[in-house]
């Protein structure tokens, strides 16, 4: 079996009967993908274009970073499918039009509102590129096998999940801290401590990917 990648993902886009199976090494980006091409066929139309809008945008701009080049898709015009211009307020360019399809290009953004130094916006996180810091401290002895981690990877974090895990009770932490400094572990550590017993937590996410990824890793 074909693994689903940016090739499978263009065949899928246009032949509704072509296979989706499990991305490689079990990619976040495209198994979402995939998901959603499948509710498609089910349905017969896509459930939420600007959804999907967002996230084909994020692939295209990974595999440009990834491969050097410009990466193009061409995407179907079929029932659900966006407009032409809806594209471009995804920060996607037309570069072709026919009855059926629409070839498409993801470009950066770079917000006039910041300066020079600081633009094009999230071009690491579509690369994926490791940002976080070379810090890595033994994970305190009475946590480590709960966790099923060996290291801290930020001193935040670890200062944090030791501020958890020895609350008092009907005492609040706030815990701020830059992404990739580990405060999943923070909101995670109680429940990993003392299993299913005694208080309840409960994680608030902003996004449906990070939902599906949190609860991949609690697996």
């Amino acid at each position: 079996m074909t693994a689903f990648d940016f090739g499978a993902l263009q065949e899928a886009l246009l032949d509704t009967t072509s296979a989706i199976d499990s991305p490689i090494d079990r990619d976040g980006i495209f198994d979402r993908m995939g998901k959603i091409l499948l509710v498609e066929r089910e349905i017969d139309r896509l459930q939420s274009a600007p959804d999907t809008m967002a996230l084909i945008r994020h692939i295209l701009r990974r595999e440009t970073l990834r491969s050097g080049s410009p990466a193009f898709l061409r995407v179907p015009r079929r029932r659900g499918w966006p407009a032409p211009s809806l594209w471009s307020s995804f920060g996607v360019i037309v570069h072709d039009a026919t009855t059926d399809t629409l070839l498409i290009e993801a470009t950066p953004w770079s917000p006039a509102w910041l300066e020079k130094s600081d633009n094009p916006v999230f071009e690491g996180i579509f690369e994926q590129r490791n940002v976080r810091p070379n810090w890595k401290k033994p994970i305190d002895p009475c946590f480590k096998e709960a966790s099923g981690f060996d290291t801290y990877v930020s001193a935040g974090q670890r200062e944090a999940v030791r501020s958890a895990l020895l609350l008092p009770q009907g005492e609040t932490l706030i815990v701020a801290l830059p992404t990739g400094s580990g405060k999943s572990l923070v909101a995670q550590a109680p429940v990993l401590a003392h299993g299913h017993e005694g208080a309840l937590t409960i994680c608030i996410v902003p996004t449906t990917a990070l939902v599906l990824d949190q609860a991949r890793q609690m697996r």
